[in-house]
């Protein structure tokens, strides 16, 4: 491959005085292998990030990335039983699927990627005998898939973390049925470490 060079004309200088000289306006070179080593790189990440999400479509969750992580929100009402830590009946197979695909994911490169699980309730207070608040509640929903994943060998405990926000980090106001469903959630994040 050639190191062709693009000479882009017609980037303005920022300077104090608004004068139209040429000395105000310049260059850019921009070296046409970087630039399509970029292009390849974005290519290669978009391309692992869709067969991710492709092989491992699960129904009740919601997959969102950006340059750095992966981050996989599950819905609690799916998930859980009604202020409980305790699983479904169909929560143990997409936790399953959901481990085994991001096991492969970094199989080669597991001590460079960490996965934080976050817990959130909505803003309905309780009293149950099991959990004094919905922190606790959500750091219990946290902890439980943290758990599950270890049992299950997909992670070390040393790559795992695990919060629990309760009602503190809404995606949405707390102003309607609608809105407390959707932050009623816990989302895993996978994210690589340097």
């Amino acid at each position: 491959m050639s190191n062709k060079v693009i000479n882009f004309k017609g980037i303005k200088r920022f300077t104090q005085q608004d004068t139209t000289d040429e000395e105000n306006w310049v260059d850019v070179m921009v070296s046409f292998a970087s630039l399509m080593l970029i292009l390849v790189v974005f290519y290669m990440f978009f391309q692992s990030y869709q067969k991710l999400y492709d092989e491992g479509k699960i129904e009740n969750a919601v997959y969102s990335q950006d340059s750095t992580r992966y981050v996989f929100t599950l819905k609690n009402a799916e998930y859980f039983k009604s202020y409980s830590s305790s699983f479904t009946a169909n929560a143990e197979t997409d936790l399953i699927q959901l481990g085994k695909m991001l096991n492969s994911k970094i199989e080669n490169q597991k001590r460079k990627w960490q996965i934080r699980i976050e817990g959130h309730t909505d803003d309905i207070p309780f009293s149950d005998s099991n959990y004094s608040s919905n922190l606790d509640l959500s750091a219990a929903r946290a902890s439980a898939i943290a758990n599950f994943f270890i049992s299950k060998g997909y992670f070390h405990p040393d790559q795992l973390q695990v919060a629990g926000y309760g009602d503190l980090k809404p995606m949405v106001p707390n102003v309607s049925d609608e809105n407390r469903i959707s932050n009623r959630r816990v989302n895993i994040i996978l994210y690589k470490v340097h």
